[in-house]
């Protein structure tokens, strides 16, 4: 079976231990297009890896989204197999209270062109927005008050 190529709405990681980067993934496409499809166990070129997942992995990613999002969007969390037996965990989201943030940290999803050998071809990536509170104790108003302060300006 094979998923295509990634897209604005539909994005792939290669198993659980990039968890995170997929909730991360489905935030930015929420946060952009409003609906997300993440396939965990496929790779990058959308043919599905063999990889073992059992319904503990469901309810694990279940958990850290509740962990990760500050207000969960709709899903539905399921564990897929092909007819040849290969397994994936299908992420399936729509949410339309943006934005969503991952772990305080909201992003949206783009492309960008990569020239790889002569051609160029689209890759899909997050791209950080904004930290709400985080960044204020970084602004640039409270960077030259404390530089003055200290008279190197």
């Amino acid at each position: 079976m094979d998923f295509g190529s990634e897209n604005e709405t539909r994005g792939f990681v290669s198993g659980m231990d990039e968890l995170d980067a997929a909730v991360k993934m489905m935030t930015a496409m929420l946060n952009r297009f409003n609906k997300a499809e993440i396939y965990i166990g496929v790779g990058k070129d959308g043919k599905i890896l063999d990889r073992e997942f059992s319904e503990e992995d469901v309810s694990k990613v279940s958990e850290r989204m509740g962990e990760l999002i500050n207000h969960m969007p709709q899903t539905a969390v399921s564990l897929e197999r092909t007819e040849d037996g290969k397994g994936y965990i299908r992420i399936s989201a729509t949410g339309f209270e943006t934005p969503y943030s991952f772990g305080s940290w909201f992003y949206v999803r783009r492309y960008r062109y990569v020239d790889r050998g002569g051609s160029k071809s689209v890759e899909w990536v997050e791209n950080l927005t904004c930290g709400m509170k985080r960044h204020r104790s970084f602004s640039p108003v409270k960077r030259i008050i404390l530089y003055s302060d200290t008279g190197t300006l």
